[in-house]
């Protein structure tokens, strides 16, 4: 077989092999996410037991929390939406958790937002509500999401203020957590 022939059927089996990627993408968008990011040999078991804590989508704190996830060995979770976006309406979510063939399944059954009130200046967030009232919600029936994990591992390095820091780091749907707490009830 010449080069160029050899050539040509790599490129239509990396082609091939694309197409049913895509496909099987398609049809189970999570299920194809984890193909690609989860660790291989890593159980729903571990991964259930690993979760436990206070996860946020920065490997540093700032002056208050990022978005963060609470997951507890009981099954709740709480999601709760930045602090340092003082013009939110949604300010948390929370209910139930379970992890099945590498999904993170959540039931949410409520949400805490704030109602009323106007958006005004702030010296310290820039702009913040003012007059609003934190109301809480019940859903019901409640809401079913699932999303996909993987890459969970250990995790060092120095952040962007220069601080070295060492924690348990997973991938949520796309988006990278790490573990601050282990006891997820230390969220403050």
């Amino acid at each position: 077989m010449k080069l160029t022939a050899k050539i040509a059927w790599v490129i239509a089996s990396i082609l091939a092999i694309s197409v049913i990627i895509l496909i099987i993408g398609l049809i189970n968008p999570p299920q194809i996410h984890i193909w690609l990011h989860k660790p291989m040999g890593v159980s729903d078991s571990y991964i259930s037991k690993s979760i436990v804590g206070v996860w946020q989508d920065t490997n540093y704190m700032a002056a208050g929390w990022s978005d963060a996830f609470q997951f507890f060995s009981d099954g709740r979770f709480v999601f709760n939406h930045t602090q340092m976006d003082c013009t939110k309406r949604e300010i948390r979510y929370a209910g139930n958790w379970k992890v099945s063939k590498g999904i993170l399944i959540l039931s949410i059954m409520e949400r805490d937002t704030v109602e009323g009130g106007e958006i005004v200046d702030d010296v310290i967030c820039g702009s913040t509500i003012e007059g609003g009232h934190d109301v809480h919600l019940p859903v019901n029936p409640p809401e079913t999401v699932q999303y996909a994990l993987g890459d969970l591992r250990p995790d060092k390095g120095v952040n962007r203020f220069g601080q070295s820091y060492q924690f348990l780091t997973i991938n949520i749907n796309g988006t990278q957590y790490w573990r601050f707490r282990d006891d997820p009830k230390e969220y403050d």
